[in-house]
C-alpha cells in the first residue's frame, strides 16, 4: 500500500514537472517571439520603434523571468493522473506546442503593433510617447500571457495557473519593478521612459488585455494546447 502511494506520488510529480517545463519553454519562447516580431514589423511598416535595446533587456530580466519561474511552483492539474502514459520518445516541444507558441507570440505582437499604429496614425503622438505606450503594452501583455499556459480543457478562472500564488507574486513584483523604473530617474532616463496621460495608460491596458482575449479565443477553438 505504502509502495503504491509512493509510486503514484512519484509519477504525479514527474508529470507535473514535465508539464511545467513545457509551460516554461512555451511562455519564454512566445514572449521573445513577440519582441522580435514587433520590432521587425514596425521597421517593415515604417512605424516608430516599439522597443529599444535596453528596454528589451529590461523585459527579458524582469517581466519574462519571474512568471516563467513561478510556473514551476504549481502543483499540476487535478486530472494529471488520469492521463495515459506519454511515449518515452515524445519531445518537450510537440507540433501543437510550437503552434501555440507562435499563436501566443503573434497575439502579443498584435497588441504591440496595434497600439503603435493607432498612436502613430490616429493619435499622431510623438515617437517617444508611442515607444513608451508600446513598451508598457508589451510588459503587461507578457505578464498576462502566463495565463495562457493553462490547458484548454480547464476553465479560465479555475486552473493550476490561476490557483498558483507564485504566479500572482511574480506579476505583482514585475509590475512594482516596472513602476520603480519609471520613478527612479536614472533608470527612467536609461530606458527613455516619459510621462503618459491617463487616457494613454487606459489604451495600454485595453490593448494588453486584448492580446489575452485573442489568445483565449484561439485556445477555446482548439488551435492551442
Amino acid at each position: 500500500m505504502i509502495n503504491s502511494l509512493l509510486w503514484n506520488c512519484t509519477i504525479n510529480q514527474g508529470r507535473a514537472i514535465f508539464d511545467h517545463i513545457r509551460q516554461f519553454v512555451v511562455y519564454l519562447l512566445s514572449c521573445n517571439l513577440a519582441e522580435v516580431v514587433s520590432v521587425g514589423l514596425a521597421a517593415l511598416l515604417n512605424l516608430p520603434s516599439p522597443l529599444l535595446p535596453l528596454q528589451i533587456l529590461f523585459l527579458n530580466l524582469i517581466t519574462d523571468i519571474f512568471p516563467a519561474l513561478a510556473l514551476g511552483m504549481g502543483k499540476g492539474e487535478v486530472d494529471i493522473m488520469k492521463r495515459p502514459p506519454r511515449k518515452a520518445s515524445e519531445s518537450i516541444m510537440t507540433p501543437k506546442l510550437w503552434s501555440s507558441t507562435i499563436i501566443y507570440g503573434l497575439c502579443v505582437t498584435g497588441a504591440v503593433i496595434g497600439i503603435t499604429a493607432y498612436s502613430h496614425f490616429i493619435l499622431e503622438l510623438s515617437a517617444k510617447i508611442i515607444n513608451n505606450m508600446a513598451f508598457y503594452t508589451l510588459v503587461l501583455a507578457q505578464l498576462l500571457n502566463v495565463f495562457n499556459m493553462a490547458e484548454s480543457k480547464v476553465p479560465f478562472f479555475n486552473n493550476e495557473i490561476v490557483k498558483n500564488p507564485w504566479i500572482w507574486y511574480a506579476i505583482v513584483i514585475s509590475l512594482l519593478i516596472t513602476i520603480c523604473a519609471y520613478y527612479i530617474n536614472p533608470v527612467a532616463k536609461t530606458l527613455l521612459l516619459t510621462n503618459l496621460s491617463l487616457e494613454q495608460l487606459v489604451l495600454v491596458i485595453v490593448f494588453a488585455f486584448s492580446s489575452l482575449a485573442l489568445s483565449q479565443i484561439f485556445k477555446r477553438l482548439g488551435f492551442t494546447f
